[in-house]
């Protein structure tokens, strides 16, 4: 049974959740009392010389109910190479972009990425570490490190958590869910 839903999980790449925050308010003529993410973009661009850099996109610009979202294609990672990440955070609308990772560096302090392999082995296989900080020295995942250990193919949970009011802590456990998103991946030799 657990391999099934892990299967599913895999397979389906379905984003679960994508709320607002806060309140945002723009300099431009845009001003909206709620924003949804509904496109993240991730960007991986290898330590080491001579190999490419990849960005894969989901989006769901027309929200919940409407045409299905466009899943992300397959991450490919070089066992043994480390990755430089880096997540962006947009709403689209009317045909703009509005960068959301501006209100996430606001309030770094009340924000955390999380990262959760799925996968069909119980071995760790891929090593994924925050490197960036809130203002209170406190991880908070929109850059990371990324590191296959062994050929093997999976997906990455990314959630993008909401914890205000001091609740946190370095924890996926507590806060809300702003974004998250199951990004497949094959580690290749």
């Amino acid at each position: 049974m657990k391999k099934h839903i892990i299967k599913t999980s895999i397979f389906a790449m379905l984003a679960i959740s994508f709320n607002s925050c806060t309140d945002h308010h723009h300099d431009d003529d845009h001003k909206h009392e709620e924003e949804s993410i509904n496109k993240v973009e991730l960007t991986l661009t290898p330590d080491s010389l001579g190999l490419p850099s990849q960005t894969v996109i989901w989006s769901d610009v027309d929200g919940d109910g409407g045409n299905a979202p466009v899943l992300p294609d397959s991450l490919r990672l070089t066992p043994g190479i480390q990755y430089t990440g880096e997540l962006t955070y947009k709403h689209v609308y009317n045909g703009g972009e509005h960068l959301v990772n501006t209100e996430i560096l606001k309030e770094a302090d009340e924000h955390l990425v999380c990262f959760s392999p799925i996968q069909l082995i119980q071995v760790v296989i891929l090593e994924i570490t925050r490197t960036d900080k809130d203002n209170q020295g406190r991880e908070l995942g929109l850059i990371s490190k990324w590191k296959a250990l062994i050929p093997e193919k999976g997906a990455v949970r990314i959630s993008l958590k909401h914890q205000p009011n001091g609740i946190k802590n370095g924890s996926c456990d507590v806060g809300e869910t702003d974004a998250e998103i199951d990004f497949p991946y094959s580690s290749i030799q």
